[in-house]
């Protein structure tokens, strides 16, 4: 079945003009294959532990009234359900047919867990984190299963232990408590990175008033946070500018914003994107940008068109010109601008983003917190 699976997927990747199938060999397909069906669930089963510990590991005052009233809510649940579902004899429950159900759904688990990975060969199975982690959804059905059917059977078989009821029910009520908490763990790190891409924008547009068409607007900051659960800064930031503001439909190239490959351990690695003649090369080929899109060609950028944003001081600030390595220097586009934010028609999705509040002086002194690691 799983050999099946394989090859039904493979054929429809191909069929469909999946390049990164055909650039697979034999091998390392069956290589990755293998080690998919059997890393996928080893991961996705310790993250049912890991969970919990991560909200244990970091807990604070906010998390521990949850998990008491969480705790409390599923305990009185739990006790409810428990004795709905025994409220026929010991004797007819226990029989062998209630555990045989029970290690039917077991299996079907187990099941679930496996065949949810021959299908994903090209994504990362040891990532839990963010939206790649969406290789593990179909198994993590299958891990609920599992676990859903092991305190199942765990409640059958100490039915009679009536000191042992309160404690399993107090255990299970607890865990439970311990997943909620980390849910709304997560949901606290996406509204920390809708904070950071208003932030983010509100700053590009003040130091960017004078945006028209060509330009290109280059962001170098080696601290810009990703974030934990969903990237705040992801293939969407070339697409902000033309989603928040309504250019003219005649121009060819309207603004855009690109994040420049710079990390703490290699600043300057965009730089290749630097031509000989000071010209500006976004393409997916030197490793310049991020996120340029595969559908957009290749464009050559004159420094006139270019905004340098770089990082300085846990803020963002313009730079004027750059002096290469060789002393070149590159002098970009000068801010002649009346405005403090870019002159055009606004979308809906403009308020959405954009704070409507007054930025004070500490504000505009303070670090900004899309440089600031999540907590």
């Amino acid at each position: 079945m799983l050999t099946t699976i394989l090859f039904l997927y493979l054929g429809l990747r191909k069929i469909a003009g999946e390049s990164r199938i055909s650039q697979l060999a034999p091998w390392e397909v069956l290589q990755k294959f293998l080690y998919q069906i059997i890393a996928g669930p080893i991961v996705v089963s310790g993250t049912f532990l890991l969970r919990p510990w991560q909200i244990l590991s970091n807990l604070n005052v906010t998390y521990l009234i949850i998990l008491l009233i969480a705790t409390a809510c599923f305990y009185v649940i739990i006790t409810y359900l428990y004795e709905e579902q025994f409220k026929v004899s010991y004797h007819d429950f226990s029989s062998s047919f209630q555990i045989t159900e029970i290690i039917r759904l077991l299996k079907l688990g187990l099941l679930m867990i496996v065949l949810a990975y021959p299908s994903a060969i090209l994504l990362d199975v040891n990532i839990i984190d963010g939206r790649a982690s969406r290789v593990h959804f179909p198994a993590v059905i299958g891990t609920t299963v599992v676990i859903g059917s092991l305190w199942n059977l765990l409640f059958l078989i100490t039915y009679s232990q009536h000191f042992l009821r309160p404690i399993i029910k107090g255990i299970l009520s607890t865990y439970l408590a311990l997943l909620l908490a980390f849910s709304i763990n997560v949901q606290h790190f996406y509204v920390l990175s809708w904070q950071y891409q208003q932030h983010f924008w509100q700053d590009i547009l003040t130091l960017s008033p004078d945006i028209t068409q060509n330009t290109v607007i280059l962001v170098q900051s080696p601290n810009l946070q990703w974030g934990k659960q969903i990237h705040p800064f992801d293939w969407s930031v070339p697409s902000v500018l033309s989603s928040i503001y309504e250019f003219p439909k005649d121009w060819q190239f309207p603004p855009r914003a690109y994040i420049l490959h710079s990390d703490p351990q290699n600043i300057e690695a965009w730089k290749g994107m630097i031509q000989s003649n000071g010209k500006m090369l976004i393409s997916n080929k030197n490793h310049g940008v991020r996120y340029h899109y595969d559908w957009e060609p290749e464009r050559l950028i004159q420094p006139q068109d270019v905004i340098l944003l770089v990082e300085e001081n846990k803020q963002l600030i313009r730079q004027p010109k750059l002096t290469l390595s060789d002393g070149r220097t590159i002098f970009f586009k000068q801010n002649d601008s009346r405005f403090s934010f870019p002159p055009f028609p606004e979308t809906s999705l403009f308020s959405r983003l954009i704070p409507s509040t007054t930025i004070t002086n500490d504000q505009k002194n303070s670090p900004a917190i899309y440089l600031e690691p999540q907590k």
